[in-house]
């Protein structure tokens, strides 16, 4: 992954290395500064080392070693390698966790939404896609910027064990239509935090997406219950609720809905359905 844009127009690792050892030329000190302001990858690598530079004089490893470890430090933590410390690794993927996250919002802001329950943190309001879950069919090729984001941060956070991390592959999941593993994702994040309302959510939409009516119900209500203002949460209940036979249950959900988001960009979905007599 490069955060940086274009890889090419990086320096080599051994100028940032110099640079953090305090051996870069003055002339050349400025140009990478210039650099720096705008390469987050560059910066995260020199601020990385610097750290590790710091705990080695902690440590009172004599210069000569410490001068080679450094060096070394950087490729490592260019490299996401063996090298990195326990803090800087965390810090490192949290790091590409959230650049990561980034592109996947940025990939998934469409004319068209990817899954129509909604994902906590979401706020923008797009027309409901045609399909559901895995079962139907193909995703448009107006998903295609989406997927490729989303495979990426799978494949950037697999050795990311942290609840943040399991609840975007969850979401990732969700783009990619596989809606059981973004199941046992959402499990996984809510296991490590399970007072994480926004995760209980998108359980729910992601048991939506999996045609399973009563689980979502239930993580939607539990969601809600942990927070009672996460109306992403009654979003998905009253999709959840949906009942071709008893249409007013469903109704009476979107009516709750719409007392806790009466002008909110979902709320003239929810109008519409209510009016429509759904779906």
């Amino acid at each position: 992954m490069t955060v940086a844009g274009e890889t090419h127009r990086c320096p080599p690792h051994e100028v940032l290395a110099a640079f953090v050892d305090a051996r870069l030329p003055k002339t050349q000190v400025v140009a990478l500064s210039e650099h720096l302001a705008t390469c987050a990858e560059c910066r995260f690598v020199v601020e990385s080392a610097s750290e590790l530079q710091a705990e080695e004089e902690e440590e009172s490893i004599e210069p000569r070693r410490g001068r080679a470890w450094r060096w070394l430090s950087v490729a490592a933590v260019v490299s996401v390698g063996v090298l990195l410390t326990p803090v800087t690794r965390a810090k490192w993927q949290a790091h590409v966790l959230e650049t990561d996250k980034q592109k996947l919002v940025e990939a998934m802001t469409l004319k068209v939404r990817l899954i129509e329950p909604r994902l906590a943190g979401f706020v923008r309001r797009a027309a409901p896609p045609t399909y559901r879950g895995p079962k139907d069919g193909g995703a448009p090729d107006v998903m295609a910027p989406a997927v490729r984001e989303a495979y990426e941060l799978l494949e950037d956070t697999k050795n990311d064990r942290s609840a943040d991390a399991a609840h975007a592959r969850g979401i990732a999941c969700l783009v990619i239509r596989s809606a059981d593993q973004a199941i046992a994702e959402f499990a996984t994040a809510i296991q490590k935090q399970p007072d994480n309302a926004q995760a209980w959510s998108d359980l729910s939409a992601a048991y939506i997406q999996n045609h399973q009516s009563k689980e979502a119900i239930d993580a939607a209500n539990r969601a809600i219950a942990l927070d009672p203002k996460l109306n992403e949460a009654r979003f998905n209940r009253a999709l959840a609720t949906y009942n071709p036979d008893k249409p007013a249950e469903s109704i009476r959900e979107w009516n709750d809905y719409l007392k806790h988001d009466p002008k909110g960009p979902w709320a003239e979905e929810a109008k519409r359905k209510i009016d429509n007599n759904l779906p």
